[in-house]
């Protein structure tokens, strides 16, 4: 009966786990924040840039019409309910449920707050009263609107890209939690389950071993030479608090095997190796 001490087993690494799990959230947020701006985001300042065009507008208006002087508070009024807020054409460009026809903000009434504070501390005020970005359009008659289609496809794009590579690193971290590597007295068996007898190896390529954690072992299955990888980067690791688990399965493996051998020589230049039959 195999005893404790001729298995060896390495499950995934800590390293693994937080490169993994980093690529996972990093892809996540970057989806949510696409996707955010696609559906919601842009509308909402596409609408800002459309109020704050208004709110521009308004001040020029008034500045013209009460430079003579005979403009009246209720003139005011009347002028600005005649008034509709410039939209664009295209209703996708907007949150959903923006009426058409839009009128000139209540606010814009005020003829004693237009004359005393101004149309910008107006737009402040309306601005935050309802949690919306404040930023000022670029170009006050500009027919563009600061994200048209073209912009809106991309952030979908993007947003989907971003959600299917946050999938597989989310898929590659719950397949690879439930793998190991391991070896016993007499086979190694792999990540994904092959149980392969040493006497089965013929060639083991240990030259990325040592700056790399891997190395790649051939074995001969029914006529055909197949490939085996050996991370041990992900699977064990070579802490030495925690024993070198990944060198002490290249250990066992090594002293069961009578194949070829393909290593570096210490001191060797990078096209140096050593083999051992």
């Amino acid at each position: 009966m195999m005893n404790d001490k001729e298995r060896i087993i390495l499950r995934p690494t800590r390293w693994f786990l937080l490169r993994a799990g980093a690529m996972l959230v990093m892809f996540g947020v970057f989806a949510g924040w696409f996707l955010y701006d696609w559906k919601i985001g842009y509308l909402e300042k596409n609408l800002a840039y459309a109020l704050g065009n208004t709110f521009e507008r308004a001040g020029k208006e008034f500045e013209e019409l009460d430079g003579g002087g005979d403009l009246t508070p209720s003139g005011w009024e009347r002028f600005v309910e005649g008034q509709e807020v410039d939209l664009p054409e295209d209703p996708s460009l907007l949150p959903p449920g923006t009426p058409r026809p839009m009128p000139w903000p209540e606010i814009l009434k005020d003829y004693g707050r237009m004359a005393d504070d101004g149309w910008h501390k107006l737009w402040l005020e309306y601005t935050a009263e309802r949690h919306m970005p404040d930023k000022q359009p670029e170009h006050v008659e500009s027919r563009e609107f600061a994200f048209g289609p073209k912009k809106l496809r991309e952030q979908a794009a993007m947003g989907g890209v971003c959600a299917l590579l946050a999938l597989g690193a989310g898929i590659v971290l719950v397949r690879t939690l439930r793998r190991s590597l391991e070896v016993d007295a007499r086979a190694l068996t792999t990540q994904d389950g092959r149980r392969i007898e040493y006497e089965r190896f013929d060639r083991l390529d240990k030259r990325k071993w040592k700056s790399k954690g891997l190395a790649y072992a051939w074995y001969e299955d029914g006529g055909k030479t197949r490939k085996v990888r050996i991370d041990g980067l992900t699977y064990g690791g070579f802490r030495k608090e925690d024993g070198e688990p990944a060198e002490r399965l290249m250990e066992r493996l090594e002293q069961n095997f009578s194949g070829e051998l393909i290593d570096y020589v210490e001191g060797g230049g990078a096209e140096d190796g050593e083999k051992t039959a």
